[in-house]
């Protein structure tokens, strides 16, 4: 259960990004196809551009996974 509900509220001023599908976990539960894939910091910094420049001057959360 979480107790603050504000930190898992996700809407269209909310970008996540999965930098990584890296893990050393190994979670039999888990959905996540583990590779060696890490997103580029071109590919983070475009992300950010075009949410940036699409919420006009509005408060943002961004999250990083991975």
């Amino acid at each position: 259960m979480v107790k603050n509900k504000k930190f898992m509220r996700i809407d269209r001023k909310t970008l996540i990004l999965i930098i990584t599908h890296r893990c050393n976990f190994n979670c039999f539960h888990c959905p996540i196809i583990k590779k060696k894939h890490d997103m580029s910091f071109k590919t983070v910094q475009k992300a950010l551009s075009l949410f940036l420049e699409s919420q006009k001057n509005e408060k943002v959360l961004v999250r990083f996974f991975g």
